[in-house]
Parts: structure tokens; C-alpha cells; sequence
């Protein structure tokens, strides 16, 4: 288990998610002139309070599970029976006005509603944005970023080097430099021709798709193993390896078994077991199947440069990045419920915090790009047609506009108290996914 630091980031993550979604809702409360009596994040007895000008209580609990701001009611109202939904309120700085929940329109109850997911929408999009301002994007050009380390390797090609040509044929993108070596023979070297430091040289480099490990999956059977990145699979039950498609055709063919794969790292040699299993996999056309996987993910040999993009470039992978995840969120959702794949992956709170957790121990970046994508989750979620969530209450809101007056009370109690079973069978089964991971 991951303590100490990463556990505190992910906390304070957590926190914050929180309450981005719940500073969403009470902003747009109050430019709609709807009073609010309590901002609370998280639940339990309260660890610190604090009263603002406008009679709202910001309170901090000691369970962060959740947040939530109680909006002004009408047994709230300070007026005779209650009849007049209105409070004006005054200050060292002037005066304003602000009403209760259920007098305001139903526009402003419905943006207030919406701008919680908007909130943690924007704050994805924020993040992922200045993610790649911090890590740069792909340079189309094909100049060299980085050169994965095999056993015995000189690195003939380095990092820098503008590729001209490839056995023979003219390179002008990088892209081109996989298009032609992935048709080429894996036991076969490549011919490449570089300008390195205004000097042409003719290198030979080895078959690029090696068995290299550019990524591990968190918590999947080659993290559980100790894999880690930049491990180079040498054999796997004591079969060769030579490309990244024969370790896949290994695993694929274990039915589940262990596999004892030769590892290669930083000029060590040592073994592994691994078990495979069964595990969501998105394919090229974006959908989502389960196969047969260790959980690591393979490349080239030669990565491109990167370079700092324009705020406009980086603004538009942020929310490149956010609809990606909000889509993938909803395809793996849909894969779940005609199962596609296995609810066992539904992850609950526990999973959350142990995923953060880990991520920050691996650095600032994959911390924040996995932060970026549980907001996107978050606000996601929340617009999910369940009552108790913002979903449910836009449904009652679009049952007032039909109908032209809103939904009976004790229907309302009702649909509450279904959703709130719903949403706790749902805690109480991604929980226990967490704790069997």
C-alpha cells in the first residue's frame, strides 16, 4: 500500500474534485440571486467552519466522500407563511438580494443543476490543457525525441538526429517512419540515412517494434510482477522474443496460465511469472472488448521530438482529451451492461484513491492527467439520469416543463430514495471490486 505523500496528494485530489463540482453549483446559484446556507465538503462531524457575509455556511468534514451546497429554502425564508420567497441582505459594502431554490426560474434551477458538471468538465479540459503546455506535443517532423535502450545496444541513432530516408525512401513526417518499417521483416536491420549536426550519416538500426515495455497498466498482472518500464521481454515459456507481437501471441495463447517470461533491464537479466487475464481493450474503432493481457503496452524503438505548443493548440488537446474520456467512460459503460466486458473493472472510491495514489508517486504528470480524467468521470456521473444526482434532478425539471408544474412530493420522496439505493448498491459493489483487486 502507498502511503505517506501520494496518499495526501490523493486526498487533496479528491478533495478538490469535490469541490470544483460544488463551486460550479454555487457560483451559478448565486449570479441566478438563489441563496445558499451551508457549501459543504465532505460529511460527518465537521472539522472547520466559517460564515460568510452572505449567511452561508462553508463547512469542512471529516469524511471527504462527497460535497454538497443546500440551497436556500422556502423554511428558510424569513417572510410571513413564507409567501414571499425573497431576502434582501446587507453589508459593509452594499446591499443584494438573493431568493430561495424552488421561487427562481426554472432556467436558473436548471443552470445551477447543470454547472456542476460543466465545472469539473472545465477543470479537465484546465488541466490536460496545461499538461501539454508542460509536456509538449508530437512534432510532425521527423526529428527524434527519445531511443528505448535494448540489450547490447549502442544506440546507433541518438536522440536529435533528423531522419532523411528510409531504405532508400524520402521521409518528410514522422508518421512515415512507422508506416514503412511496420511492413518490413522483424529479423531484418533498416537502413536509415540522418543529418546529425549538419553531418549525413548512414546508420544501421535493428527491427523498431522490439519487446519493450513503454507503459504499464496500474494495478494489471505485469504491475503485480514488478515489470516495470523500459523492461526488454527476452523469452516468455522459453520461447524467443523478438517483437512485441510475439509476446502478445504468448500471452493470448496462456488461456489464463502463468507465463514465465527472461526479462532484460539496465543490463540485468531476471525472470517473472505473470498471470494474464481478461481485460477491457480499446480497439482502433473505439470500442471496447475484453482479451487475454498482461497489461503493458508496446511501441517504437524511436519517438518523435516534442515541442511546446500554442495556447490554442493546447487548449484544443485539453478538451480532445476530455471528450476522450467521456466517451471511453460511456463505451465501457455500455460494454458493462450487454457484457462485453466484466463489471469486476467498475472501480469505487477505494480504487480511485489507490489510483491517484500511485500516480503520484510516479510523477506530476501522469498524477494530473489521471486527476483531469476522474473530473471528467465525476461530472459524467453526475448527469447520469439517476435521482439524487444533477441527472435526476434535470429529469424532474423537464417533467416541470411538460407538465407545467413539477412532480408530486411523495413521487419526489420516492424517486430519491430509490436513487440513493441505487447509488449505494453501486458504491458497496465497486468497493468490493477494489478490495478483490
Amino acid at each position: 500500500m502507498i502511503l505517506g505523500t501520494p496518499i495526501f496528494l490523493a486526498i487533496i485530489a479528491f478533495v478538490a474534485v469535490i469541490f470544483i463540482h460544488e463551486l460550479g453549483h454555487y457560483l451559478m446559484g448565486r449570479l441566478c440571486g438563489i441563496g445558499a446556507s451551508t457549501f459543504s465538503i465532505g460529511f460527518g462531524p465537521k472539522l472547520i467552519s466559517y460564515t460568510d457575509r452572505r449567511n452561508t455556511e462553508w463547512t469542512l468534514c471529516l469524511i471527504p466522500l462527497g460535497g454538497f451546497v443546500k440551497f436556500w429554502t422556502k423554511s428558510d425564508d424569513p417572510s410571513p407563511n413564507n409567501k414571499i420567497n425573497y431576502r434582501n441582505e446587507t453589508s459593509s459594502t452594499g446591499s443584494f438580494s438573493q431568493k430561495s431554490f424552488e421561487a427562481s426560474t426554472l432556467l436558473a434551477r436548471t443552470l445551477t443543476v447543470l454547472a456542476g458538471p460543466f465545472a469539473n468538465f472545465l477543470m479537465s479540459v484546465v488541466i490536460f490543457t496545461g499538461v501539454a503546455l508542460s509536456n509538449g506535443i508530437i512534432s510532425p517532423d521527423p526529428i527524434v525525441g527519445k531511443v528505448a535502450a535494448l540489450p547490447g545496444d549502442r544506440k546507433s541513432i541518438l536522440a536529435g538526429d533528423k531522419i532523411l530516408s528510409i531504405q532508400g525512401q524520402s521521409i518528410d513526417r514522422f508518421e512515415q517512419i512507422y508506416e514503412i518499417t511496420s511492413e518490413m521483416d522483424r529479423s531484418s536491420s533498416i537502413n536509415f540515412r540522418v543529418l546529425r549536426d549538419g553531418k549525413t550519416l548512414d546508420l544501421i538500426v535493428p527491427y523498431l517494434f522490439q519487446p519493450v515495455v513503454f507503459s504499464v497498466e496500474m494495478f494489471s498482472p505485469a504491475m503485480k510482477a514488478g515489470i516495470e518500464t523500459g523492461d526488454v521481454f527476452l523469452e516468455a515459456n522459453s520461447r524467443l522474443v523478438s517483437s512485441f507481437e510475439d509476446i502478445k501471441a504468448i500471452i493470448n495463447s496462456s488461456k489464463g496460465n502463468p507465463v514465465l517470461v527472461t526479462v532484460w533491464r539496465n543490463g540485468q537479466i531476471f525472470k517473472k511469472i505473470i498471470s494474464p487475464e481478461m481485460r477491457p481493450t480499446e480497439t482502433p474503432t473505439g470500442n471496447i472488448v475484453e482479451k487475454m493481457r498482461i497489461g503493458v503496452r508496446g511501441g517504437s524503438l524511436l519517438s518523435p521530438a516534442m515541442v511546446t505548443p500554442s495556447i490554442y493548440e493546447a487548449g484544443l488537446m485539453g478538451i480532445n482529451m476530455t471528450i476522450y474520456v467521456v466517451r471511453t467512460s460511456l463505451v465501457g459503460l455500455a460494454r458493462m451492461i450487454d457484457r462485453t466486458i466484466s463489471s469486476k473493472h467498475l472501480s469505487g472510491p477505494v480504487g480511485v484513491a489507490k489510483a491517484l495514489s500511485y500516480s503520484a508517486s510516479e510523477g506530476s504528470i501522469p498524477f494530473l492527467s489521471l486527476l483531469a480524467a476522474i473530473s471528467a468521470g465525476i461530472g459524467l456521473i453526475n448527469l447520469f439520469p439517476i435521482p439524487i444526482l444533477d441527472g435526476g434532478h434535470l429529469m424532474m425539471f423537464l417533467y416541470e416543463s411538460i407538465f407545467k408544474a413539477p412532480p408530486p412530493n411523495y413521487v419526489v420522496k420516492f424517486l430519491m430514495s430509490v436513487g440513493f439505493f441505487v447509488l449505494f448498491a453501486l458504491m458497496v459493489f465497486a468497493t468490493f471490486n477494489d478490495i478483490v483487486r
